[in-house]
């Protein structure tokens, strides 16, 4: 099994269907690809999401990636096919009970058990994201609503 660790920086899916996970990783690689299933707890913890306004050309989303998370990918070979488990917070996937077999992950919401100042620090975050996210002015309401939005995400 390989483990590539690294932070990533952007996400999207590829023409083929997989997700490209662009970011700085320990392989010397800046692009890593995997399974778009295999990606789905990235989206399902929010640590990717559509972005609310923009997308491309063609219509598809653009993806964009909160904050700058460090993960983990563990890549096994199996009858010459790579199978991919995202972990995140340092923990690998057989630390976690309940995880078995390719494609699992282990995720944790930064707001999880957190206390009521962490919560609002988390919040001014997505205040903060929510403001670099338009790029004409827009008013406080559209302001807050989009930073809710990524704040409940």
């Amino acid at each position: 099994m390989d483990r590539i660790t690294g932070t990533l920086k952007f996400y999207s899916k590829a023409r083929n269907g997989n997700a490209v996970l662009t970011g700085k990783w320990d392989n010397g690689k800046d692009k890593m690809f995997c399974g778009w299933d295999e990606a789905e707890p990235l989206r399902d913890a929010k640590l990717v999401y559509e972005h609310p306004v923009e997308t491309w050309d063609n219509g598809d989303p653009r993806w964009v990636v909160n904050g700058e998370p460090e993960i983990t990918l563990e890549v096994e070979w199996k009858d010459k096919k790579a199978f991919t488990k995202i972990c995140v917070n340092g923990e690998t996937a057989e630390s976690t009970p309940g995880v078995s077999g390719p494609p699992r992950a282990v995720l944790h919401h930064p707001l999880s058990s957190s206390s009521l100042a962490q919560r609002a620090e988390y919040f001014g975050e997505c205040l903060a994201k929510a403001a670099g996210l338009w790029n004409e002015q827009v008013t406080d309401d559209v302001l807050y609503k989009t930073a809710f939005t990524l704040y409940k995400g």
